[in-house]
């Protein structure tokens, strides 16, 4: 995907590639100004190209970040990869091209906290953060390694989460909870006293 000036708006465009041999119906567009990732648009693949009239890059006010990226969709199934990054503005530099910035998608890390209250009784929370849009997963294990809930099993953009686990149904004792996403596996303990 690259972009160009299009009478003082940002254009996108790009070609249909699918290594899967998916038939696309629609295209998502996601814009960045600095604070995360939004959707902005769902167009036909009949379009290979989008004009972004909200934006005008001759100003004011210029926003300090300005980055665009594309996925494709099949049906209701939507493709979990992104084209790359395109960065339209950044400081000091509003306009530029820079087709192969390897912008990291955005601020956020791979992170699994500690559940607070620990210990608990019957609920706890636990916070964690995913660095790329994927497949997450949390899940609880009892000291046997036995399965015991899942709390999370979607695909989620980054961002911070935070997931509220009750176990008002189990006994008390020492849990495990697992957090995975790609290729990121992070556990921590739990101790539930009631």
């Amino acid at each position: 995907m690259y972009w160009y000036d299009f009478y003082d708006h940002p254009r996108l465009q790009w070609s249909h590639s699918s290594n899967s041999g998916d038939y696309v119906t629609n295209y998502q567009i996601y814009r960045n100004q600095g604070e995360g990732w939004e959707l902005i648009s769902t167009q036909s693949a009949a379009l290979l190209y989008f004009v972004d009239y909200e934006i005008d890059i001759e100003g004011p006010p210029e926003p300090t970040y300005l980055y665009y990226k594309i996925r494709s969709k099949n049906g209701s199934r939507t493709s979990d990869e992104f084209s790359n990054i395109v960065k339209v503005a950044g400081p000091d530099d509003f306009g530029k091209n820079s087709n192969n910035d390897n912008l990291v998608d955005n601020k956020f890390q791979y992170i699994l906290k500690q559940n607070y209250p620990n210990p608990f009784n019957p609920s706890t929370s636990i916070d964690y953060s995913i660095k790329s849009i994927g497949l997450v997963r949390l899940k609880i294990y009892d000291m046997l390694g036995k399965e015991v809930a899942t709390l999370v099993n979607e695909i989620k953009d980054p961002g911070n989460y935070t997931t509220l686990f009750n176990a008002s149904d189990l006994p008390s004792g020492i849990y495990v909870y697992e957090l995975t996403s790609g290729n990121f596996v992070a556990t921590k303990k739990l101790i539930l006293l009631k």
